[in-house]
């Protein structure tokens, strides 16, 4: 949420929100993804893209989802580390996330 916004009891989400995301590169930064659309994370090199995309959003999401899981089946699959945030609000229990490189700038 941006600064002065205040939830209003009974309203959806808007935004996953990210206070104090500590990952790899990122120095504690805050973030807010909107919800329900489509987004793109774009930066330089080294800007941690990746690690708040996987490091962080689908680190976090993936261990909600084995949280769910039977006991049984947690000891049946690996369980990753939990990323260094405050807190990560409104994760939906499904994130879809493709990486791929930008296109090739060279002419064929």
């Amino acid at each position: 949420m941006a600064a002065g916004d205040v939830p209003v009891p009974g309203t959806p989400p808007r935004v996953i929100g990210v206070p104090r995301a500590r990952h790899n590169n990122l120095p504690d930064v805050d973030v807010d993804v909107p919800l329900w659309r489509t987004v793109a994370v774009v930066g330089v090199s080294g800007s941690g893209k990746t690690s708040l995309a996987i490091g962080i959003l689908y680190a976090e999401g993936m261990q909600r989802f084995l949280e769910s899981l039977s006991a049984y089946s947690r000891r049946r699959l690996a369980q990753a580390q939990r990323p260094d945030v405050e807190r990560i609000e409104h994760l939906p229990p499904a994130l879809a996330l493709r990486q791929r490189p930008p296109p090739s700038s060279r002419c064929r």
